[in-house]
């Protein structure tokens, strides 16, 4: 429950999303995104990045600042790694104000406006 404990997670996640662009042979983000991976591993890497996400959506609700700033740099480490695809998914989640479903069968939660403005934020 300790607010620094929640934020060493949210930011082990987002050295786990900047390391997909290590593994991908990438060092910044601003270099071209179009890399050859198997469908295994893209499938993979997406499941994870949604994982991540849904955590990171979750931590923006905390009301220790260390924490939900920590959860909008892990989207926009996650928005480097796959940017058309998490910022469609982010701006979904603004726009509907419904977190990121587990699978396609689970419900979604609602966000909080306070949410919804953070996510703003990581767009920014």
């Amino acid at each position: 429950d300790q607010p620094p404990i929640r934020a060493r997670g949210i930011v082990r996640l987002r050295h786990l999303a900047r390391g997909f662009l290590l593994a991908r042979g990438e060092t910044t983000p601003s270099q071209a995104f179009v890399v050859e991976v198997s469908d295994l591993d893209a499938i993979s890497e997406m499941k994870a990045l949604r994982a991540i996400l849904r955590v990171s959506f979750l931590a923006l609700h905390d009301e220790e600042s260390y924490v939900f700033l920590s959860a909008i740099q892990t989207v926009v480490a996650a928005a480097d790694v796959c940017p058309t695809e998490v910022i469609h998914m982010v701006a979904w989640s603004i726009s509907s104000g419904e977190s990121l479903p587990q699978t396609k069968i689970d419900s979604t939660k609602k966000l909080s406006s306070v949410q919804r403005i953070k996510l703003v934020e990581a767009l920014v």
